[in-house]
Protein backbone atom coordinates (compact mmCIF):
# COMPACT_ATOMS: atom_id res chain seq x y z
CA UNK A 1 0.00 0.00 0.00
CA UNK A 2 1.43 3.38 -1.00
CA UNK A 3 1.79 6.29 1.41
CA UNK A 4 -1.01 8.08 -0.49
CA UNK A 5 -3.45 5.20 -0.05
CA UNK A 6 -2.69 4.55 3.60
CA UNK A 7 -4.49 7.61 5.06
CA UNK A 8 -7.57 6.77 2.99
CA UNK A 9 -7.56 3.19 4.24
CA UNK A 10 -7.25 4.45 7.79
CA UNK A 11 -10.21 6.79 7.31
CA UNK A 12 -12.33 3.94 5.99
CA UNK A 13 -11.28 1.66 8.87
CA UNK A 14 -12.17 4.32 11.44
CA UNK A 15 -15.53 4.93 9.76
CA UNK A 16 -16.41 1.23 9.74
CA UNK A 17 -15.29 0.93 13.35
CA UNK A 18 -17.62 3.78 14.35
CA UNK A 19 -20.40 2.16 12.33
CA UNK A 20 -19.82 -1.17 14.10
CA UNK A 21 -19.91 0.54 17.46
CA UNK A 22 -23.15 2.37 16.68
CA UNK A 23 -24.79 -0.76 15.21
CA UNK A 24 -24.45 -2.84 18.36
CA UNK A 25 -28.11 -2.18 19.17
CA UNK A 26 -29.19 -3.96 15.95
CA UNK A 27 -29.77 -7.71 15.71
CA UNK A 28 -26.57 -9.54 14.82
CA UNK A 29 -27.66 -10.58 11.32
CA UNK A 30 -28.93 -7.09 10.51
CA UNK A 31 -25.75 -5.54 11.90
CA UNK A 32 -23.50 -7.69 9.72
CA UNK A 33 -25.64 -7.00 6.68
CA UNK A 34 -25.53 -3.25 7.25
CA UNK A 35 -21.75 -3.16 7.72
CA UNK A 36 -21.13 -5.26 4.62
CA UNK A 37 -23.50 -3.08 2.58
CA UNK A 38 -21.70 0.08 3.65
CA UNK A 39 -18.29 -1.48 3.01
CA UNK A 40 -19.36 -2.58 -0.47
CA UNK A 41 -20.79 0.86 -1.19
CA UNK A 42 -17.49 2.50 -0.27
CA UNK A 43 -15.46 0.09 -2.40
CA UNK A 44 -17.76 0.48 -5.41
CA UNK A 45 -17.75 4.28 -5.13
CA UNK A 46 -13.96 4.39 -4.97
CA UNK A 47 -13.64 1.95 -7.90
CA UNK A 48 -15.95 4.10 -10.02
CA UNK A 49 -13.97 7.23 -9.20
CA UNK A 50 -10.68 5.50 -9.95
CA UNK A 51 -9.11 7.01 -6.85
CA UNK A 52 -8.24 5.68 -3.42
CA UNK A 53 -6.45 8.67 -1.94
CA UNK A 54 -7.50 10.35 1.31
CA UNK A 55 -9.54 13.08 -0.41
CA UNK A 56 -11.54 10.55 -2.44
CA UNK A 57 -12.27 8.42 0.63
CA UNK A 58 -13.23 11.51 2.61
CA UNK A 59 -15.70 12.51 -0.07
CA UNK A 60 -17.34 9.07 -0.19
CA UNK A 61 -17.65 8.95 3.60
CA UNK A 62 -19.08 12.46 3.72
CA UNK A 63 -21.72 11.44 1.20
CA UNK A 64 -22.66 8.42 3.32
CA UNK A 65 -23.18 10.56 6.40
CA UNK A 66 -22.71 10.00 10.11
CA UNK A 67 -22.50 6.30 11.11
CA UNK A 68 -24.99 6.86 13.89
CA UNK A 69 -27.53 8.31 11.48
CA UNK A 70 -27.07 5.31 9.17
CA UNK A 71 -27.82 2.96 12.05
CA UNK A 72 -30.80 5.04 13.15
CA UNK A 73 -32.23 4.80 9.63
CA UNK A 74 -31.69 1.03 9.66
CA UNK A 75 -33.72 0.52 12.84
CA UNK A 76 -37.03 -1.38 12.41
CA UNK A 77 -39.98 0.80 11.47
CA UNK A 78 -41.95 -0.28 14.51
CA UNK A 79 -39.19 0.71 16.88
CA UNK A 80 -39.43 3.86 18.95
CA UNK A 81 -37.73 6.97 17.56
CA UNK A 82 -34.01 6.78 18.21
CA UNK A 83 -31.43 9.46 18.78
CA UNK A 84 -27.70 9.35 18.32
CA UNK A 85 -25.72 10.46 21.35
CA UNK A 86 -22.08 11.48 21.33
CA UNK A 87 -19.68 12.59 23.99
CA UNK A 88 -18.56 11.09 27.27
CA UNK A 89 -20.86 11.24 30.28
CA UNK A 90 -20.33 11.27 34.02
CA UNK A 91 -20.90 7.52 34.13
CA UNK A 92 -17.90 6.87 31.88
CA UNK A 93 -15.75 9.26 33.93
CA UNK A 94 -16.77 7.41 37.10
CA UNK A 95 -15.93 4.11 35.41
CA UNK A 96 -12.40 5.21 34.54
CA UNK A 97 -11.78 6.62 38.04
CA UNK A 98 -12.89 3.36 39.65
CA UNK A 99 -10.86 1.25 37.23
CA UNK A 100 -7.76 3.31 38.05
CA UNK A 101 -8.16 3.90 41.79
CA UNK A 102 -11.00 1.65 42.96
CA UNK A 103 -8.63 -1.05 44.22
CA UNK A 104 -7.86 1.22 47.17
CA UNK A 105 -11.28 0.24 48.60
CA UNK A 106 -10.27 -3.37 49.25
CA UNK A 107 -10.60 -4.09 45.53
CA UNK A 108 -14.38 -3.56 45.61
CA UNK A 109 -14.15 -0.23 43.80
CA UNK A 110 -12.20 -1.82 40.94
CA UNK A 111 -14.85 -4.54 40.57
CA UNK A 112 -17.54 -1.86 40.41
CA UNK A 113 -15.47 -0.18 37.71
CA UNK A 114 -15.34 -3.46 35.76
CA UNK A 115 -19.12 -3.77 36.15
CA UNK A 116 -19.68 -0.26 34.76
CA UNK A 117 -17.09 -0.77 32.02
CA UNK A 118 -18.80 -3.86 30.61
CA UNK A 119 -22.28 -2.39 31.10
CA UNK A 120 -21.52 0.75 29.09
CA UNK A 121 -22.56 0.84 25.41
CA UNK A 122 -19.80 3.35 24.60
CA UNK A 123 -16.95 0.85 24.45
CA UNK A 124 -16.47 -2.12 22.14
CA UNK A 125 -15.81 -5.61 23.48
CA UNK A 126 -12.14 -5.33 22.58
CA UNK A 127 -11.83 -2.02 24.45
CA UNK A 128 -13.54 -3.54 27.49
CA UNK A 129 -11.13 -6.48 27.45
CA UNK A 130 -8.24 -4.04 27.23
CA UNK A 131 -9.53 -2.06 30.19
CA UNK A 132 -10.01 -5.21 32.25
CA UNK A 133 -6.78 -7.04 31.48
CA UNK A 134 -4.31 -4.16 31.23
CA UNK A 135 -5.43 -2.34 34.38
CA UNK A 136 -6.26 -5.04 36.97
CA UNK A 137 -6.15 -3.00 40.14
CA UNK A 138 -5.36 0.18 38.22
CA UNK A 139 -2.65 2.44 39.62
CA UNK A 140 -2.99 1.23 43.20
CA UNK A 141 -0.94 -1.96 42.89
CA UNK A 142 2.18 -0.32 41.42
CA UNK A 143 1.91 2.53 43.93
CA UNK A 144 1.70 0.10 46.86
CA UNK A 145 4.65 -1.93 45.56
CA UNK A 146 6.74 1.18 44.89
CA UNK A 147 8.33 1.05 48.34
CA UNK A 148 9.39 -2.56 47.89
CA UNK A 149 10.83 -1.87 44.47
CA UNK A 150 12.64 1.21 45.75
CA UNK A 151 14.66 -0.98 48.10
CA UNK A 152 15.74 -3.32 45.33
CA UNK A 153 19.07 -3.12 43.59
CA UNK A 154 18.08 -4.67 40.27
CA UNK A 155 17.79 -2.19 37.39
CA UNK A 156 14.60 -3.76 36.05
CA UNK A 157 12.74 -2.96 39.30
CA UNK A 158 12.38 0.65 38.20
CA UNK A 159 11.36 -0.47 34.71
CA UNK A 160 8.59 -2.66 36.14
CA UNK A 161 7.37 0.22 38.28
CA UNK A 162 7.25 2.59 35.30
CA UNK A 163 5.39 0.02 33.20
CA UNK A 164 2.98 -0.64 36.06
CA UNK A 165 2.12 3.05 36.22
CA UNK A 166 2.17 3.82 32.50
CA UNK A 167 0.04 0.92 31.21
CA UNK A 168 -3.11 1.75 33.24
CA UNK A 169 -2.75 5.48 32.64
CA UNK A 170 -2.33 5.13 28.86
CA UNK A 171 -5.20 2.65 28.68
CA UNK A 172 -7.48 4.99 30.62
CA UNK A 173 -6.67 7.87 28.27
CA UNK A 174 -7.39 5.63 25.26
CA UNK A 175 -10.72 4.51 26.73
CA UNK A 176 -11.63 8.14 27.45
CA UNK A 177 -10.96 9.14 23.85
CA UNK A 178 -12.92 6.19 22.47
CA UNK A 179 -15.93 6.88 24.68
CA UNK A 180 -15.91 10.56 23.76
CA UNK A 181 -15.87 9.80 20.02
CA UNK A 182 -18.42 6.98 20.16
CA UNK A 183 -21.76 7.39 18.38
CA UNK A 184 -24.34 5.47 20.41
CA UNK A 185 -27.85 4.75 19.18
CA UNK A 186 -29.02 2.66 22.12
CA UNK A 187 -27.65 4.01 25.39
CA UNK A 188 -29.22 1.28 27.54
CA UNK A 189 -26.75 -0.19 30.02
CA UNK A 190 -25.86 -3.87 29.52
CA UNK A 191 -25.98 -4.95 33.16
CA UNK A 192 -25.98 -8.65 32.34
CA UNK A 193 -22.70 -8.25 30.46
CA UNK A 194 -21.27 -6.33 33.41
CA UNK A 195 -22.29 -8.97 35.94
CA UNK A 196 -20.91 -11.69 33.69
CA UNK A 197 -17.55 -9.89 33.50
CA UNK A 198 -17.39 -9.49 37.29
CA UNK A 199 -18.20 -13.20 37.69
CA UNK A 200 -15.43 -14.09 35.26
CA UNK A 201 -12.98 -11.95 37.26
CA UNK A 202 -14.00 -13.74 40.47
CA UNK A 203 -13.46 -17.14 38.84
CA UNK A 204 -10.06 -16.07 37.47
CA UNK A 205 -8.93 -14.82 40.90
CA UNK A 206 -10.21 -18.00 42.57
CA UNK A 207 -8.43 -20.21 40.04
CA UNK A 208 -5.18 -18.26 40.42
CA UNK A 209 -5.41 -18.53 44.21
CA UNK A 210 -6.07 -22.27 44.03
CA UNK A 211 -3.07 -22.82 41.76
CA UNK A 212 -0.81 -20.81 44.06
CA UNK A 213 -2.09 -22.72 47.10
CA UNK A 214 -1.47 -26.08 45.45
CA UNK A 215 2.03 -25.02 44.38
CA UNK A 216 2.81 -23.85 47.92
CA UNK A 217 1.48 -27.07 49.42
CA UNK A 218 3.64 -29.17 47.11
CA UNK A 219 6.73 -27.16 48.04
CA UNK A 220 6.06 -27.65 51.75
CA UNK A 221 5.36 -31.34 51.27
CA UNK A 222 8.80 -32.11 49.82
CA UNK A 223 10.89 -33.86 52.44
CA UNK A 224 14.09 -32.10 53.37
CA UNK A 225 17.14 -34.41 53.70
CA UNK A 226 18.42 -34.59 57.30
CA UNK A 227 22.14 -34.88 57.92
CA UNK A 228 23.08 -36.72 61.09
CA UNK A 229 26.33 -35.56 62.62
CA UNK A 230 28.40 -37.23 65.34
CA UNK A 231 29.37 -40.81 66.04
CA UNK A 232 26.97 -43.53 65.24
CA UNK A 233 26.79 -46.89 66.90
CA UNK A 234 25.82 -50.13 65.34
CA UNK A 235 24.36 -52.85 67.53
CA UNK A 236 26.29 -56.11 67.21
CA UNK A 237 24.55 -59.00 65.71
CA UNK A 238 24.87 -62.50 67.22
CA UNK A 239 24.64 -65.55 65.14
CA UNK A 240 22.52 -68.24 66.64
CA UNK A 241 24.52 -70.88 68.47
Amino acid sequence: MSTEEKPGAQQMAHYLRDLTRAARSLPRARRRELIEDVRSHIEVALAESGRTDADAVRGVLAALGDPGEIVAAAMPDEADPVTVSRGITGLEITTLVLVLFGAAAAGIGWLVGVLLLWSSPRWTRGEKLLGTLVVPGGLILPIVSAADLAGGTMPWSLVLLILGLAAPAITAVYLYQQARAAAVVDGTARWLAGLTAVGAVFLAVFAAGAIMFMASSQDQGIATPVTVSGPTSVAPTHSPS
